[in-house]
């Protein structure tokens, strides 16, 4: 960018309206709380990247939808014109109008705290609530000297004549800019981590105010619930277009076992049992400290046996009808520090379940059996001898082991395992959504290995699978709710959810000499808990917290926290055309994506129209049907062919994960980024990686997680992206992005097929070029 005379002077530029906090009312607690100058700037930097704008005459991108395109076909709908309208009517509004209505409320909407008090809201809470405190401590002297002008030149390294919130929009978006192309780690830290908040928020935060965009008071639509919504055909929650009556039966009917029915959930005041000093005592045979796969699957075959079982969850238990299926909410409920979780530089965002079923309870749900060149490595290298798989038919305890879990909870395997050629489809068959039809064209067309992989979903074909990422409203996945924690429920086994433990008691047995552990020190909110265990405690809190609750008990095992691996994840996007979409994009009926839509979650509904049908037939719809039915291992052994490769597989891309996850040029290159989200097909990178990482608690307990990317994974990670871009291309793609921070995407609309891959090579030089810095690539 050309530079720019000393910031913060008057300017004839139009102004954007980031505005002060003082009309917050007490429906904003945490509005209220917020310091007020700090507040001022928060608003003015999430106005610069997602700013009010004019919408664009012009596209830039393939598949993008300008106004101008939308009001040719308008000749006028008004309801005296209307041949369909009676005298009453006030909505006889044409599908171009709505879809114009759309546009506009996308590009012109102003995050500031009139027009967005529940995002200010969101925003607020995440720093003062979510946040680690370490994390919330530095963000909030960020926006300390932001707010006047000697902090807003230090923090930008350019002399400034008032603070942030005083420039106008133009000198805001350059500031942002200057932060994101820094060679100061530091800057392009304070860039990435602001970034992934203010527009992750931006995009998943669920607006309260009452009337609907159609005129109905106090009734809004789904798709109306965030005003990004409509206008990138993202529809909200699948549930909500379902019937009260006909959603109260599928909760029913994916019940397996209701826990709070059969008293399985203990509430602490119903424990009676206390010291003089109020703490609260219980005895069982088997504590256990998570509800993980681990634990889950512990509590089943402990209770089974016919011991008494307590099973301590840290998150909620979240019953079915609870589950609202939005990303915004479910991240709160459902995820490790509400989704916030980062490494402890900021530069990795980690996902991790923290609810009652642990990852199970969120996890998508393909089933990949355990690499056998992974299981000898085990064997050869770390001395797992049963781990090592045997010839022929010859079954391992392991292999028998695995084959009881993936029948309990209901993996449906694929008819072949891997294919380089078209695979028929039987019966039988898994269906895919278009995401994962994309895909498999692609792999086919390049030539690339791929596979169905296995999936405990009991419906792969119905839309909500999509959404299983924010809790399995009904029953749909076999997650260990509905099957392992059932059986440990069924078999008498009892949970207490929120419960943190913060000790493990242990004592010395004299036969050995050694410490056993006796039970373990625990706290819902205020309330102390101490429970015994008269045969064992087992920890199964997984990879972040376990160390961390092993270490806070005085274990001193050198190993313990270390050898963390992440399985590092960037992505490659593909904009899709509509002919192409509408070739690959078939279900097993050979239906296209409006029937998709109208699917019902039991497969027999019929006629329901999410938004604008005749525009979505065509789209990709990246969140709709289930996600990674198919997986392409064609970069698995790695460029040193040594096993530490990556797979490409097909995420569930929802609206809240693109905003913090796609790269940023401009507000309006973001803005018309989003608004084609409906028609981008998007490949996850998932690398195996040799990067060691090391959990060690905070002072409250909380997983601190230190880990970089060593070199020979960033060179993987690389490989197999500019593999996955060939793929898009071969598929169709007329539009291919990283999500680097400096690659604003490459155009292969109108070349001819030799052109087009001359480009796409010439692409892929750029990104192994760009490599993966620090803070340059969502990760």
């Amino acid at each position: 960018m050309a530079s720019i005379p000393t910031k913060g002077g008057n300017s004839d530029n139009k102004r954007s309206s980031a505005s002060s906090p003082e009309a917050t009312v007490a429906k904003y607690p945490n509005t209220s709380r917020f310091p007020s100058d700090s507040l001022t700037t928060l608003v003015s930097i999430a106005d610069a990247f997602l700013p009010s704008l004019d919408p664009p005459t012009t596209p830039t991108l393939p598949t993008s939808t300008c106004i101008s395109s939308l009001t040719d076909g308008i000749v006028n709908d008004s309801p005296q014109n209307n041949v369909n309208a009676t005298a009453g009517t006030t909505s006889a509004r044409s599908d171009a109008t709505k879809r114009i209505e759309a546009l506009k409320r996308f590009w012109t909407h102003s995050l500031n705290v009139q027009s967005s008090p529940d995002y200010v809201e969101a925003i607020c809470t995440a720093i003062l609530i979510k946040l680690p405190p370490s994390v919330r401590s530095n963000l909030l002297f960020l926006l300390k000297l932001l707010s006047n002008p000697i902090g807003t030149s230090l923090v930008l390294c350019y002399p400034c004549t008032s603070n942030f919130a005083a420039w106008n929009l133009e000198d805001r978006v350059w500031a942002l800019q200057r932060l994101r192309d820094s060679r100061l780690d530091k800057h392009r830290e304070a860039f990435c981590g602001l970034k992934r908040l203010l527009c992750g928020v931006a995009m998943s935060y669920v607006d309260t105010t009452d009337d609907g965009c159609d005129g109905i008071k106090g009734k809004k639509q789904p798709w109306e619930l965030n005003p990004y919504w409509e206008a990138m055909s993202y529809g909200g929650p699948i549930h909500s277009y379902v019937p009260p009556k006909r959603d109260a039966e599928l909760i029913q009917e994916g019940i397996t076992f209701d826990f709070e029915k059969h008293d399985a959930i203990l509430d602490v005041d119903d424990i009676l049992d206390t010291t003089a000093s109020g703490e609260k005592i219980l005895t069982y045979d088997v504590v256990i400290v998570g509800s993980g796969c681990g634990g889950g699957v512990s509590a089943a075959t402990l209770a089974r046996a016919g011991y008494s079982v307590l099973v301590i969850e840290k998150g909620p238990y979240v019953a079915p009808d609870k589950l609202s299926n939005l990303e915004s909410e479910m991240f709160d409920q459902l995820y490790e520090q509400s989704s916030l979780l980062t490494t402890t530089d900021g530069n990795i965002m980690i996902l991790a379940g923290s609810a009652l079923g642990g990852g199970s309870a969120i996890n998508w749900s393909c089933c990949l059996d355990t690499p056998l060149e992974v299981r000898r490595e085990w064997a050869d290298v770390h001395g797992l001898d049963h781990f090592r798989p045997l010839s022929g038919d010859m079954q391992t305890e392991f292999d028998a082991s695995m084959a009881l879990i993936k029948k309990r909870i209901g993996v449906a395997c694929p008819p072949s395992s891997s294919s380089k050629s078209p695979q028929k489809k039987s019966k039988s068959s898994i269906n895919h959504n278009v995401m994962n039809e994309v895909m498999i064209a692609g792999c086919e067309g390049m030539g690339y290995k791929h596979q169905v992989t296995g999936q405990n979903l009991r419906h792969t074909e119905t839309d909500a699978a999509g959404y299983t990422c924010f809790g399995d409203r009904y029953g749909n996945k076999q997650s260990g709710i509905v099957t392992y924690l059932a059986d440990a429920g069924k078999a008498g086994a009892k949970i207490l959810p929120n419960c943190t433990v913060t000790k493990i008691l242990k004592n010395k047995d004299e036969a050995c000499g050694r410490y056993k552990a006796n039970g373990v020190l625990a706290r819902v909110g205020s309330q102390k808990i101490r429970v015994y265990a008269n045969r064992c405690v087992i920890v199964a809190a997984g990879s972040l917290n376990t160390p961390c609750v092993l270490l806070k008990s005085g274990f001193k095992n050198r190993h313990i926290g270390r050898h963390l691996h992440l399985h590092p994840v960037t992505c490659a996007i593909g904009l899709m055309p509509k002919e192409k979409v509408n070739k690959a994009g078939r279900s097993k009926d050979d239906e296209g994506v409006v029937s998709m839509l109208s699917r019902s979650l039991t497969g027999s509904r019929r006629g329901l129209s999410i938004l604008h049908p005749a525009e979505l037939d065509g789209s990709v719809l990246g969140w709709i049907g289930a996600p990674m039915t198919t997986v392409c291992s064609e970069f698995a052994s790695g460029p040193d062919d040594d096993g530490y490769g990556a797979r490409l597989e097909c995420p569930s891309a929802h609206t809240g994960l693109m905003g913090a996850g796609l790269s940023w040029q401009s507000p309006s290159h973001f803005k018309e980024t989003l608004s084609v989200a409906k028609n981008a097909a998007t490949l996850i990178v998932l690398q195996r990686d040799r990067s060691e990482g090391r959990v060690r608690p905070d002072r409250d307990g909380r997983p601190q997680i230190s880990y970089s990317l060593e070199e020979r994974d960033k060179r993987s990670m690389l490989q197999a992206l500019c593999g996955a871009m060939s793929l898009l291309a071969k598929a169709g793609a007329t539009h291919l992005m990283s999500s680097n921070s400096d690659d604003d995407g490459f155009n292969l609309e109108n070349l001819a097929d030799d052109e087009k891959e001359e480009a796409v090579n010439n692409y892929r030089k750029s990104i192994v070029g760009r490599g993966i810095p620090k803070y340059t690539m969502s990760v």
